[in-house]
């Protein structure tokens, strides 16, 4: 699986775009897939071709490799489809086959779109990182195409060196290319991380920047350290 990096880490679309509990364990083997094709993307080259400008005298010193990567995984019409997603993770954290497992309302879907959200922020057994996805088919969410969904909600999250370039790169970025915009900035959240998302209004697509910083007794993520 070869990623697209011109766009985003999304799955191959069904013909509903929803989630279907009988296909959890395909999506998660697939959700996995994206997670190594994805590991080693140069990030100075991914967000210069995400923007359509040359990014390097931004990126240089800062950039440092892919953090995680979030990916969407389908609407849900019914809130108990989405907690069985959620239940589903939890389980495989209780049989072992993740190390962590973490839950929690998506701040974008409901600012930027007009819908309900779901988050989870997986810890593999390697320690890489990676996020799901999912949202209420309603509003005008529900209009947008499969495609587009995806596009808007799936990401590649790329390390900065210091917390400082966060913004620095973000602002960076937006005032470089006219059809890129900052939908989101959080400052030292509870896991350490100072983040920000831009969005490609032309492409629809997205990407973030992040910075960790260490939380006592949390583990700093392997996927920043390149751990296979």
């Amino acid at each position: 699986m070869n990623p697209d990096l011109h766009n985003a880490p999304t799955l191959d679309a069904d013909a509903a775009g929803l989630l279907v509990p009988a296909e959890f364990d395909s999506l998660w083997s697939a959700v996995q897939g994206l997670s190594n094709s994805w590991r080693n993307v140069e990030p100075t080259g991914y967000l210069s071709r995400w923007a359509g400008c040359e990014v390097s005298s931004l990126s240089d010193g800062r950039l440092l490799r892919v953090h995680h990567i979030g990916v969407y995984m389908g609407d849900y019409d019914a809130e108990s489809d989405a907690l069985a997603w959620n239940e589903y993770l939890l389980g495989l954290a209780d049989q072992g086959r993740v190390a962590a497992v973490e839950i929690g309302p998506s701040y974008i879907a409901p600012r930027q779109y007009g819908t309900q959200g779901w988050l989870s922020s997986v810890t593999l057994c390697s320690g890489a990182v990676l996020e799901t996805f999912t949202c209420k088919r309603y509003g005008r969410w529900k209009d947008l195409t499969i495609k587009q969904r995806q596009m808007l909600m799936s990401h590649a999250a790329l390390q900065v060196q210091e917390v400082g370039d966060v913004r620095f790169v973000l602002d960076g970025v937006a005032g470089r290319s006219r059809s890129t915009e900052i939908i989101a900035f959080t400052e030292s959240d509870e896991f350490g991380h100072t983040y920000g998302h831009l969005r490609n209004n032309t492409t629809g697509s997205v990407v973030e920047i992040v910075h960790q910083g260490p939380v006592p007794g949390r583990p700093m993520s392997a996927f920043s350290e390149g751990v296979t």
